[in-house]
């Protein structure tokens, strides 16, 4: 697979049961398996029997295993300058070590942001009737989460007339051709590879100064 441009090769020597899930039959799995920093279980689901199924956190996991990766990442942070806008970026991702990084990158270029833990919670805030829509300048949005994916959100905000201005940009590790032409297909306004810091610069420079 591709992770953050790179080429990953993950060898499975034996499957015992292969599931096959909807993102809408997932439950988030936040405050398990350790602190924020270490957490390794995402979501959860269930066996047919009724048994529980943890899912992993494949992005912390690669870059547990290659933390080169992530090295690169924090160089590239210490060349970010200020971003001047008074607009809010929402940012979703299940992955508390993607959210943390996230968060640095964008408390460095000094925006404001409200993050959540998946696409369901991001959609509950943006049609709350309490939010000021003309207050959010950028959606962040992985793809694959748990109750409402990255690709929900995209297709909801993008049909509904009070929101489909807002720009969505997909901050995904898995950067093949696929998920990108599926995302451009529902109307996301930009692909990046996951939390690198000068693609994020370019993307909030590119709709908040523009807003």
């Amino acid at each position: 697979c591709e992770f953050s441009r790179w080429t990953i090769g993950v060898r499975i020597y034996e499957a015992d049961r292969i599931l096959s899930k909807k993102w809408t039959e997932m439950e988030q799995s936040a405050g398990l398996g350790g602190s924020a920093g270490n957490n390794k279980l995402v979501s959860r689901t269930r066996y047919f029997d009724g048994r529980l199924v943890q899912v992993v956190d494949i992005e912390k996991m690669l870059i547990d295993v290659f933390p080169w990766i992530e090295d690169e990442k924090h160089n590239d942070l210490e060349t970010l300058s200020k971003i001047h806008s008074n607009q809010c970026v929402l940012l979703a991702d299940d992955s508390p070590s993607v959210l943390k990084t996230m968060q640095m990158i964008l408390d460095k270029l000094g925006v404001k942001h409200i993050d959540f833990i998946n696409g369901k919670t991001l959609l509950e805030h943006l049609f709350n009737p309490t939010t000021d829509v003309s207050n959010i300048g950028l959606i962040i949005t992985d793809l694959e989460m748990p109750e409402a994916s990255g690709f929900e959100v995209i297709k909801q905000v993008k049909n509904n007339p009070l929101t489909s201005k807002i720009p969505i940009v997909v901050n995904s590790s898995m950067s093949g051709s696929s998920n990108e032409d599926m995302a451009r297909s529902l109307k996301a306004d930009d692909f990046i590879s996951k939390s690198n810091p000068k693609d994020i610069q370019r993307v909030v420079k590119q709709f908040l100064e523009l807003a």
